[in-house]
């Protein structure tokens, strides 16, 4: 939603709470690292997110609500 805004350059005048460095025991944004070569996000403890968590009868790429 906020991107939303800022695309059509209307000010957002609610508060954004930044997430990305957590104090509650979970982990943060920093935490995932990302590798462009196989295009997957890989976990603190070494494995990589699932893109999708289950098995399609036709197999997608990357289709998501947005079309993108």
């Amino acid at each position: 939603m906020l991107r939303w805004l800022v695309d059509r350059d209307i000010e957002p005048h609610a508060p954004v709470i930044d997430k990305s460095e957590r104090k509650d025991g979970t982990f943060s944004n920093l935490d995932f690292r990302y590798d462009p070569a196989t295009d997957e996000y890989t976990c603190p403890g070494g494995k990589p997110l699932k893109k999708y968590w289950r098995k399609m009868r036709a197999p997608r790429k990357g289709v998501s609500k947005d079309s993108i």
